[in-house]
């Protein structure tokens, strides 16, 4: 594998590289329209994730007592969401901007159907749905070519 030095930073990166994974410069000559992942779509979906487990946990253990079976259809399903939720979190650095799109888009929708019952998963989920259009902003921007 050949390397490269990045022009902002002087580390070595890959020579194919298109992005400086030390200082983050785009090396194709892309401006970079926002820090990619945003907080503003990592974030909603972390206070999720949290929320999620703990709805899990209350579904799981308190409400199973009054509401057997509709208690454990709950807790798994926000369980299933949670690990969806902290997938997304963990691999938004390297996903492309498309695919992180269309997770949001999943993710947003459920947590607003799910969360009918509480405001933060809804708030969460149309957080998601608003600023996500911004990362098709990262994938169409233009080169911009340097002399």
């Amino acid at each position: 594998m050949s390397v490269k030095k990045c022009p902002f930073c002087a580390e070595e990166i890959a020579a194919e590289a298109i992005k400086c994974k030390h200082c983050g410069s785009m090396l194709d000559g892309r401006e970079t329209v926002f820090d990619y992942p945003p907080v503003i779509i990592t974030g909603p979906v972390l206070v999720s994730a949290i929320w999620n487990l703990l709805t899990f946990a209350w579904w799981g253990f308190a409400g199973i007592s009054w509401l057997p079976c509709f208690g454990l259809l709950i807790a798994a399903s926000y369980a299933i969401l949670a690990y969806y939720e902290i997938t997304t979190f963990q691999r938004a650095e390297t996903m492309p901007p498309r695919e992180l799109y269309d997770r949001c888009g999943i993710l947003s929708i459920v947590q607003i159907v799910l969360g009918l019952t509480n405001a933060l998963p809804v708030i969460c989920g149309v957080l998601l749905l608003v600023y996500r259009d911004k990362l098709l902003l990262y994938e169409e921007t233009p080169p911009v070519v340097r002399e």
